[in-house]
């Protein structure tokens, strides 16, 4: 892509200075002049030629970064493809925009999942213009909590009533490798956010390594999920409970042994009445009862954990579920290691093409269990955006580019950090103490 440099700004100091040289030589052999006059005119004319060449180059940096923009290609139209997306119709930097979406717009309503936003992702979307009172949903506290197929919905309606940006919505579109070879553009710059979710292709047809990096979280954890399909899909505000003590002695001798130290399991119940899950997490740590847990063979236990857990801290108005219904729910043996996976690659530049690609969402990174924050970790991935896009736009060398390059790596590095050392933790814990806690000895019912 041929873009403008200020090379042309050079020649014509060069010629401004040999103007100046030669009429300090003209005025230095005029005979009988008055010396004083004649270093006046000459400071005059240097002066006035040096503020020319400052207006003109200001100019011309004005005309360059007015004429410059970039296009933006989305892969993948759920929540966080599609802040992106809307992140590039809010800037002036952006000149097209394209959503490619494999889903057709019925699909994308249908999404039964349930997502949970926090506070930091709350204030984020209202920068956006994000109206959470056009939304169905519910509030506790500070979060927001949403079906995902509405708030897909919302997003998809906004941009498409944008008047200004040019954004092009391909629903019903795969994204494949003939597709990624024809992005680019001899007038802009192109940037590709891929989102496309843990099992999307996109990112290696753009030539993204597939190579995955695995992070223990120091954590251990279960789920468990409970299908209602007589119960009807309204959001619900999640539970959460901290410290959750676990009485399995009618298991057998060895829940009975002495802990050298006590494990602190926390519980989550979060989704739709319609659609339940319930996530057990405890920190690493030398307890008996979390060894026990981790090896065990018998499936019995953790679905007895579970059963007992949401009848006893199941929202107000829910039915308990009973011995039969437990025996259909899907959950997990054993406790086993809560890990993060990260890509390698999360940025690259096609030179050629003039493409940058970056990683965005789920496709960047995910763990091995869904504990019901993700979507919040995503919209910290793109937050980033804004700033990024003006300095792709304004990065008319190397160095400059690969600046921005290593600005959005860093980036993705610090959310990778966080999310390991307290993110995961915080999305389990309690905003506000609860009131009236209630003790979970009760988990020692002997499964037939």
């Amino acid at each position: 892509m041929s873009r403008p440099t200020e090379f042309i700004t050079s020649d014509l100091l060069n010629s401004t200075m040999s103007s100046v040289i030669m009429s300090q030589q003209t005025t230095a052999v005029e005979p009988g002049g008055n010396p004083l006059i004649e270093i006046r005119n000459t400071l005059c004319i240097t002066i006035f030629i040096v503020i020319s060449f400052i207006l003109c180059k200001g100019s011309y940096d004005c005309l360059r970064q007015w004429r410059l923009r970039l296009n933006v290609v989305i892969v993948g139209s759920g929540p966080v493809g599609l802040t992106a997306a809307l992140i590039s119709a809010y800037s002036k930097r952006v000149a097209n925009i394209i959503v490619f979406e494999e889903k057709n717009r019925a699909q994308l309503f249908a999404r039964p999942q349930q997502i949970a936003l926090d506070s930091s992702s709350i204030s984020f979307l209202k920068t956006l213009h994000v109206d959470f009172d056009n939304i169905e949903g519910c509030w506790q506290h500070d979060r927001f909590y949403t079906r995902i197929g509405i708030f897909q919905e919302y997003l998809l309606s906004k941009l498409e009533r944008l008047e200004d940006a040019n954004v092009q919505i391909k629903l019903g579109t795969k994204f494949t490798e003939d597709v990624a070879n024809k992005l680019g553009s001899k007038e802009y710059r192109t940037l590709v956010v891929v989102a496309d979710g843990v099992l999307g292709l996109s990112a290696g047809y753009l030539g993204l390594s597939d190579e995955f990096i695995l992070q223990s979280c120091q954590s251990f954890g279960a789920v468990c999920a409970l299908e209602r399909l007589d119960v009807p899909q309204f959001p619900t505000p999640e539970t959460r409970v901290n410290r959750l003590k676990l009485d399995l002695s009618a298991f057998g001798s060895e829940y009975r042994l002495p802990e050298l130290s006590q494990a602190a399991f926390d519980l989550k119940i979060y989704g739709t009445f319609r659609h339940r899950y319930l996530a057990l997490t405890c920190q690493k740590c030398e307890s008996n009862l979390l060894r026990q847990l981790r090896i065990t063979t018998d499936p019995t236990i953790m679905r007895n954990i579970f059963q007992e857990s949401f009848n006893t801290y199941r929202t107000k108005g829910e039915r308990k579920v009973s011995d039969m219904e437990a025996l259909n729910t899907r959950c997990t043996q054993r406790l086993s290691e809560i890990k993060l996976s990260t890509r390698r690659e999360s940025v690259i530049y096609i030179q050629d093409e003039d493409i940058v690609v970056v990683v965005e969402g789920d496709a960047a990174r995910n763990l091995n269990f869904n504990l019901g924050f993700e979507v919040n970790v995503g919209f910290l991935g793109v937050q980033y955006l804004d700033s990024f896009l003006k300095q792709l736009v304004d990065a008319d060398t190397e160095d400059r580019l690969l600046d921005a390059l290593k600005y959005k790596s860093r980036w993705s590095q610090k959310i990778n950090d966080d999310l390991i050392k307290y993110r995961m933790q915080d999305a389990m814990k309690m905003t506000k103490p609860r009131l009236n806690h209630r003790k979970t000895d009760a988990l020692s019912k002997k499964s037939k």
